[in-house]
């Protein structure tokens, strides 16, 4: 039984299983997401934060933003470029296990346009980089027209124009 109703997003893991489900509710309050779960079933398992990939997994370049269908559609839009997807600007929990499992050199950081007015996203933004520089992998910024929030956004009306 599920509680909400909405799209079912398979969330893949480096190896290209799907490792947890989402579920993009059709009406959403509050939460947009919910993670499909037994917990609390015989035998069943809780979700974790997981690390969507998407792309071309041989990449050595790959972009990390946040949420499985941008990174769907935004590989899409680039020919299959490798994109590393949070389910949140502050999930990097399993990151450093994905980049390293992806053999993983530089990233490139594609969170939402609000970066530049939002301090939440703002301080996300400074961990993601002091966790790249833990773990020696080099992170840029990527930045595009505000007027289109995600890169998703950005890349649907370039491919357009």
């Amino acid at each position: 039984m599920c509680a909400y109703s909405g799209l079912l997003v398979p969330v893949r893991a480096a190896d290209g299983r799907i490792q947890g489900i989402q579920i993009r509710r059709d009406n959403a309050d509050r939460m947009k997401y919910a993670w499909m779960s037994s917990a609390g079933k015989p035998y069943g398992t809780g979700a974790r934060s997981w690390i969507h990939v998407a792309g071309d997994r041989n990449k050595k370049q790959a972009v990390i933003t946040e949420g499985a269908i941008k990174g769907d559609v935004s590989s899409i839009l680039t020919e299959r470029s490798l994109f590393i997807c949070l389910p949140g600007v502050n999930a990097i929990s399993f990151l450093n296990d994905t980049l390293r499992e992806l053999r993983v050199t530089q990233v490139w950081e594609a969170f939402d346009m609000d970066k530049r007015c939002n301090p939440q996203v703002q301080a996300a933004v400074i961990r993601l980089r002091q966790e790249m520089k833990k773990a020696g992998i080099p992170c840029r910024m990527m930045a595009w027209d505000p007027a289109y929030k995600g890169i998703d956004d950005f890349l649907v009306r370039k491919r357009s124009a």
